[in-house]
């Protein structure tokens, strides 16, 4: 029940760091800011299924190698500096 307390509290915090607010105001913002966090929770855990389903994207022959104009122009950067 503890770690139940601390995730409200945390809400909380987040909406009314001064507690300047009423009891009940501070309440119903914590709990909007809770249901925010965990829509996007949701809508991370759905675009994660959604990628793993669909397999990795595919890559292009190179892609993983620097091209010479990078590597010149690196080379340029050192040797003004």
């Amino acid at each position: 029940m503890a770690a139940r307390a601390a995730f409200i509290a945390r809400f909380e915090k987040e909406v009314d760091p001064e507690r300047t607010l009423p009891v009940a105001e501070r309440a119903r913002r914590a709990e909007s800011a809770r249901r925010a966090h965990m829509s996007r929770l949701a809508l991370a855990s759905s675009k994660a299924r959604r990628a793993r389903k669909k397999g990795p994207a595919p890559v292009e022959p190179g892609a993983d190698r620097i091209s010479r104009t990078a590597i010149t122009a690196k080379r340029g950067d050192r040797e003004s500096g």
